[in-house]
């Protein structure tokens, strides 16, 4: 693995990490994203996976994440104003990076959660971003979910400093995506049943931060606005999906949220989609 330091004209310098395939005609190039608690330096498993199947490896820290952070940009924070689109601005660079000399059908991006949330506003003006992209449990497109979740960071960026770590948000939407299981220890077990899993990411010093309030109200404006396209967007004919999705999910698990997402991406010019249901997993 070797790695980049991006630097922005506004924000942190992003880490950008890469996993080159061996091999003198490897045309193939795969984007992997990270997930709220998590960034790129925990992907390395999956990475070298892609790369002894002879894929080009890319993954970088969002803003806020991992090792993308300054001064301003503390670990678990997003300005309050233009936060979300600062991370899908980081999101993009990634992906230009990621795909420079790579043709769109030898493209392939696979994204959980708030980077999939993060590659969908992408794709409303980049129809060309990818031949392959596979989605695993994104924030479902329920508007009810996202304003609730919005007024409650809001309402806690007015009871305190918005840029401070607050442990409440935290606290209470976990416990609300975990309540469905009977052993519940650790609010990251929504994330896996793997207790070694668990403790490696709760332990990791750039993993499990505890965001401020301004980055939830972020992230729920991004669940808003990530499923709201210009009426006229369509992605490149051709292009495939995969929804993937566990048995334990919080809110994709029995395949009730299903249906809207599959509509939306058949709406937005995917004809070829697919969804697979992992029995036993979690959204990590």
């Amino acid at each position: 693995m070797d790695y980049r330091l991006l630097p922005q004209k506004s924000g942190p310098t992003l880490m950008f990490r890469q996993w080159k395939a061996r091999g003198s005609n490897v045309e193939r190039a795969v984007f992997v994203g990270h997930s709220q608690p998590t960034h790129s330096g925990m992907l390395g498993p999956l990475a070298e996976g892609f790369q002894r199947q002879g894929w080009h490896v890319f993954s970088g820290d969002v803003r806020g994440h991992g090792r993308s952070t300054d001064d301003t940009h503390i670990l678990g924070h997003l300005p309050a104003k233009t936060g979300w689109q600062d991370a899908v601005t980081d999101m993009r660079h990634f992906l230009e990076k990621s795909f420079e000399q790579i043709a769109w059908e030898n493209r392939m991006v696979v994204v959980p959660n708030i980077t999939a949330l993060l590659t969908l506003e992408v794709m409303k003006d980049w129809p060309d971003l990818a031949k392959h992209i596979v989605l695993i449990s994104p924030p479902p497109n329920q508007k009810t979910l996202a304003l609730f979740g919005k007024a409650f960071a809001m309402a806690r960026m007015r009871m305190r400093n918005a840029d401070a770590p607050d442990e409440q948000p935290l606290h209470h939407l976990y416990a609300f995506l975990g309540s469905h299981l009977k052993d519940r220890s650790h609010p990251a077990d929504v994330m896996s049943s793997d207790r070694v899993l668990i403790q490696k990411v709760v332990n990791d010093p750039y993993g499990w931060p505890i965001p401020t309030p301004a980055y939830w109200s972020n992230i729920f404006e991004g669940m808003l606005t990530s499923w709201r396209w210009p009426k006229d967007a369509k992605m490149k004919p051709g292009t495939r999906c995969l929804m993937m999705f566990g048995g334990e999910d919080a809110m994709l698990r029995d395949g009730g949220f299903l249906a809207p997402i599959e509509r939306f991406l058949h709406q937005i010019g995917i004809d070829d989609v697919a969804s697979e249901r992992v029995n036993g997993a979690r959204s990590a």
